[in-house]
């Protein structure tokens, strides 16, 4: 593949990026990253690279712990001690 090509589909994969992550940016990036896989890789080690991803503990982890600091940051803001705890900051 060119170097063209490459800077091209990469270009390409931002601009969608950037439109979608307007409205969800999770979206966004999964998009974006999907495209870029779609533009550069093979079929075949699109699917091993999202397998291997999936099935990383290191990743798994990350998520918990990022979605766990979410939820914390939830409870905290309903019940009214996310407040307090800037107070005392």
């Amino acid at each position: 593949m060119s170097t063209y090509i490459a800077w091209l589909s990469f270009l390409i994969a931002i601009a969608i990026m950037l439109m979608v992550g307007r409205k969800n940016l999770w979206l966004g990036f999964i998009i974006g990253a999907l495209l870029l896989g779609i533009f550069n890789l093979p079929a075949g080690q699109i699917i091993k690279n999202v397998a291997a991803t999936l099935s990383d503990p290191s990743i798994l982890l990350l998520a918990t712990a990022v979605g766990t600091i979410a939820m914390i940051g939830g409870v905290l803001e309903a019940s009214g001690l996310m407040t307090q705890l800037f107070k005392h900051l």
